[in-house]
């Protein structure tokens, strides 16, 4: 009984660290700022294992064990709080500046990702190669961002991923890509 009520303290920590780090009130659990990690180069994302899982936190462990996980409460925080949405926006174009692809809104509500005409094929150099750690930060994003009600937008990564893995197919692997879309499928409308 006291284990399970420490194991639940302890959950609802993390999870408000999460928040807070999402509000710009606290680092994460290395002390970086939401705003410090976005301002990172592209040496500085690719050489990092460790932040990706506070961008893009999901509900299943990873690789980090001291990232929080997120629960049915933190979820409703963030899809509520206008300002961590806007964060998370933040966030995912950040990622998406990284592997040269671009966001943009076709209509005030269809969301559009594709590859960048000015920066595409120098950025995707180091990531669109086989075996890349980054197939599997694509697949927490995608999961991420439909657990926490941006699903349009997880949706419109995966069509522009589908794009790139029908061209780089033997590159990417038919398991990346189901990866992928199963990460879509099985957390849309969560």
């Amino acid at each position: 009984m006291a284990a399970t009520k420490y194991a639940n303290t302890m959950t609802e920590r993390a999870n408000q660290l999460l928040i807070n780090f999402y509000n710009q009130k606290e680092g994460d659990s290395y002390g970086r700022q939401l705003d410090e990690i976005l301002r990172w180069s592209a040496g500085q994302l690719e050489n990092t294992h460790n932040y990706i899982q506070w961008l893009f936190p999901i509900t299943d462990t990873g690789f980090n064990s001291t990232t929080p996980l997120l629960n049915a409460a933190t979820i409703e925080v963030f899809k509520q709080q206008s300002s961590i949405q806007t964060n998370l926006l933040r966030s995912l174009n950040k990622m998406l500046d990284f592997y040269g692809l671009t966001l943009h809104h076709n209509e005030p509500d269809q969301v559009i990702i594709e590859r960048s005409a000015e920066h595409f094929a120098c950025a995707s150099r180091c990531w669109l190669t086989p075996g890349n750690h980054n197939y599997l930060r694509f697949t927490r994003i995608i999961k991420s961002l439909c657990q926490l009600g941006l699903t349009q937008y997880a949706e419109a990564l995966f069509n522009c991923l589908q794009v790139i893995f029908q061209e780089h197919s033997s590159t990417i692997g038919l398991v990346t890509y189901q990866h992928w879309q199963q990460a879509l499928t099985d957390n849309r409308d969560s």
